[in-house]
């Protein structure tokens, strides 16, 4: 199993152990109905999903910046990286050419 594939059990594992916990608290007094399971799973999974929206919205800022830091980054390299790539390549066709006079 990859690292990514235990970390996905865990995580799953993790949640159905909460699952249960919540039914078993939301009926005290009985054993938690297929019902209950189904309605605190819903209930579990819309807390966590509302919990990674907000984190993204966190963090979205911050990664949009280091977006535009990278493009900017990015731009300002490629015309030397465009010269040197003419230089290569100018080197490649001078050694190809001198390669086919042997």
């Amino acid at each position: 199993m990859s690292l990514l594939g235990f970390v996905v059990a865990a995580g799953i594992g993790a949640a159905a152990v909460k699952v249960v916990e919540r039914a078993q608290a939301a009926n005290p007094d009985s054993k938690p109905t297929v019902d209950d399971y189904i309605k605190e799973t819903k209930a579990f999974a819309e807390e966590v999903g509302e919990k990674a929206a907000v984190k993204a919205q966190e963090v979205a800022p911050e990664a949009t910046e280091k977006a535009k830091e990278a493009l900017k980054s990015a731009k300002e390299a490629a015309p030397e990286v465009k010269e040197k790539a003419k230089e290569a390549a100018k080197e490649a066709v001078k050694a190809a050419k001198e390669t086919l006079k042997k």
